[in-house]
Parts: C-alpha cells; structure tokens; sequence
C-alpha cells in the first residue's frame, strides 16, 4: 500500500515500475489483492516480479526451489504471463545468504534485486546484483526530487 504516493508521481512523468509479489500475501490485510493484481497485469507501465511465496530469510530457507521458483507458477496463472524479475524478501545480504543468490543465478529470472548497499563492483557483478532504486518524493509538489542507487547490473540495461 506504500505505492500510492510514489506511484502518483511515477506514473505522472509515465516512467515504468515494478511490483513484486509475494503470493502469499495476495488478498491479506495491508497487501495487494486479486483484483489490483489484475489491474497491475494488464498496465503497460507495469512489470509484476516475485518476491518468493512468504517472504522467508532466505538464508534459513529449506525449501529454496518452491520459494524461489515454483511458487512463481501460481502467480504466472493469476496474470497470465510469465513473471522474469525477482527481489529477494529483506534484500541484505545477511538474510539472503550466498546460497540463495547462486541458486536464483540458475534460474531463468532476467534479474534479481536487494537492498544491498553496493556500488557497481567486480563482486556485485559476479553475484548479478541489482539493488533497487530509492525514490524520494516531495509529498507537497509530488515530484522526484532525489533518485538514490546502490548498483546495476542487468544484462538488458536500456
């Protein structure tokens, strides 16, 4: 639900954005519902990503294949298209855990993102880090007024 006041002035200078999903989250209190899902899908400025089935420490996950993987089919079927970008839940390094990033490189996610603070470095690079993007936003005139990044890596950058 935090999207509303940053999604306002995103959507106003028509720059694209991406909402990641933790399906089981969908329809609870607080979080997005089937019918706004339904909404996002079919918006062009719109890119749905994953963010695994309950949103676990990655770190401590036993199953990673069904939270990292798996699980995305039954979001697929809810937009009816194929879901390529995935954030990992908590997004530092201490709750993902190696282990989990080599796991999602094997994977046929586009990319992959956390809040890992990194610059674009030879290590960020080998891991395929992405860290998202901050936006701070003047809630008084709703324009951006500052765009913060750690890193990018992508192969597709345009």
């Amino acid at each position: 639900r935090s999207l509303v006041g940053s999604e306002m002035c995103i959507r106003a200078d028509n720059i694209p954005f991406t909402v990641y999903i933790t399906t089981n989250f969908i329809g609870k209190e607080g979080y997005i519902g089937n019918s706004e899902l339904k909404v996002y899908s079919e918006d062009p400025l719109v890119t749905i990503g994953f963010h695994t089935q309950s949103h676990s420490k990655l770190r401590y996950e036993n199953n990673m294949q069904k939270e990292i993987f798996l699980s995305r089919k039954e979001l697929e079927k809810k937009v009816g298209k194929a879901i390529l970008f995935f954030a990992y839940p908590y997004g530092k390094l201490y709750t993902i855990g190696l282990r989990s990033i080599f796991f999602t490189q094997k994977t046929d996610y586009k990319n992959a993102v956390g809040t890992i603070d990194t610059s674009l470095t030879c290590f960020s690079m080998f891991l395929g880090i992405i860290c998202r993007v901050k936006l701070f936003i003047d809630l008084f005139s709703e324009n951006i007024i500052q765009v913060r990044y750690w890193g990018m890596i992508h192969e597709d950058i345009a």
